[in-house]
């Protein structure tokens, strides 16, 4: 690579705006340690940018004017020690502040490689664990609830049944025996398909429910109903919080499934970072490997410096439209 090639910072920037939203976005919250290694690495990026934008301000600010031009008309007359001197020193700076921008870059790339790990496999492993009990135990709740749906419904219908064939009144609240049922239907007409119903019922409820309540209190089933509209509410209420839980679980799911094109993204950082730190890193030896002795060599690294410029000023546009 040679000073002459445009930089490029396309990996560089998109990375570093993919990074931030998705730390912004806050998504892997529910995932600290993954959560914080993001936020780590979003923030490298970001001051990476802005220490890029911020040394190649002060360049170009530095070589706007090239400030061996008129050091080099000066010398095209006469030789002067002084003049000399003064071009040294304005080479010198742009040294010191080229130095410093390939070693930010240089440091940020360590840096990078410091950071934690982004690796989503132990949450993955985890939250998958986690969806197969939720999805089972939602199995298991369904069933539940359908049986004791079905208890309620055997239990509701008994005691319409017997509400129908007025059991507090003529039978003075006690369940009717099946043989003071059978006597309840001779007169046949209403009262016959009253009695059967009822029969059926309390035959559907030993069946469904495996209660026996022929001669109890009238209220015990009453009881029964409360206790099992009970059971049931508890059992939808744990269903419900099951169902929240398995939708974040899933979502917590999706979100790591974009970690691993931030891995790809953050590899591709680091080479684009290496690149580019290679590149002014040419500016750089070039400079530092020339002493100029002549008007003629100081011109040279006058054309170096609007080289460097033309890049400088290229990183900035860069900057400015991806970031």
């Amino acid at each position: 690579m040679t000073p002459a090639q445009q930089p490029e910072l396309d990996r560089i920037l998109a990375t570093a705006v993919a990074f931030l939203r998705a730390w912004q976005e806050g998504r892997l919250k529910p995932m600290p340690l993954l959560h914080e290694a993001l936020e780590r690495h979003a923030k490298l990026m970001k001051e990476t940018s802005e220490n890029l934008q911020a040394d190649a301000q002060k360049l170009e600010a530095k070589l706007n004017i090239n400030p061996l031009d008129d050091i080099i008309e000066a010398l095209a007359g006469f030789e002067d020690e002084e003049l000399w001197s003064m071009a040294h020193g304005e080479i010198q700076d742009v040294l010191t502040r080229l130095a410093l921008q390939v070693s930010r870059l240089r440091a940020a790339r360590t840096d990078l490689l410091a950071l934690p790990a982004l690796d989503p496999t132990s949450d993955e492993t985890r939250l998958s664990k986690r969806q197969t009990q939720l999805e089972s135990g939602q199995v298991e709740l369904d069933a539940e609830i359908k049986v004791e749906e079905g208890k309620l419904e055997a239990v509701r219908a008994a005691l319409q049944a017997l509400e129908a064939i007025e059991v507090e009144v003529k039978f003075e609240g006690l369940v009717p025996t099946p043989e003071q049922l059978a006597a309840l239907a001779l007169p046949g007409g209403e009262a016959a398909l009253l009695a059967e119903a009822a029969t059926k019922a309390l035959k559907d409820l030993e069946k469904i429910v495996g209660l026996l309540v022929s001669g109890q209190h009238y209220s015990r089933l009453q009881d029964e109903r409360r206790r099992l509209a009970g059971n049931l509410d508890s059992l939808k209420e744990r269903q419900l919080a099951q169902s929240k839980e398995l939708a974040e679980c899933l979502r917590q799911l999706t979100a790591l499934e974009g970690v691993p094109p931030l891995l790809a993204q953050r590899s591709d950082w680091s080479t684009a970072v290496n690149g580019l730190t290679l590149s002014l890193d040419t500016f750089l030896s070039e400079l530092k490997g020339t002493t100029p002795q002549d008007v003629a060599g100081l011109q040279n690294i006058a054309d170096l410096f609007n080289s460097l410029l033309a890049y400088q000023r290229s990183i900035l546009g860069q900057i400015r439209d991806g970031f």
